[in-house]
């Protein structure tokens, strides 16, 4: 599957958070609001504003990049694990992460690490 240019690459292409569903992206992750704003760099009450206002403000800077990875993170995962166990492989300790689970590390700032090892496993090499 080709994952090129699934979504926006830059922040000007970021209006708001809703350009890439931000609420589509948390219900689909399974996270509660305190997680995706953990996840994404925002305060839970901030990411509880942002995510429900119609025309919330732009995401920029570290936030719009953090919302373009989590995107791509959604989509590898169900390429990789399935739009059915995504959620629950999250919160699954993983031998991989040294017995974290993703959404651990996701939550302390390491998305990159999770997104990493989904890349590999689309790609078909072992994981």
């Amino acid at each position: 599957m080709d994952r090129r240019r699934v979504y926006p690459l830059s922040s000007e292409e970021i209006i708001n958070p809703q350009s890439l569903g931000a609420p589509g992206l948390k219900a689909a992750l399974g996270l509660t609001v305190e997680e995706f704003g953990a996840t994404v760099g925002r305060s839970p009450r901030s990411a509880a504003r942002w995510l429900a206002e119609e025309h919330a403000e732009p995401a920029s800077g570290p936030v719009a990049r953090s919302l373009r990875r989590l995107a791509h993170l959604e989509f590898l995962l169900i390429d990789v694990i399935g739009r059915d166990r995504g959620a629950e492989w999250l919160r699954r300790p993983n031998p991989g992460f040294r017995g974290e689970a993703p959404l651990d590390l996701m939550t302390s700032g390491r998305m990159e690490e999770v997104i990493a090892v989904l890349e590999t496993l689309a790609d078909g090499a072992p994981g």
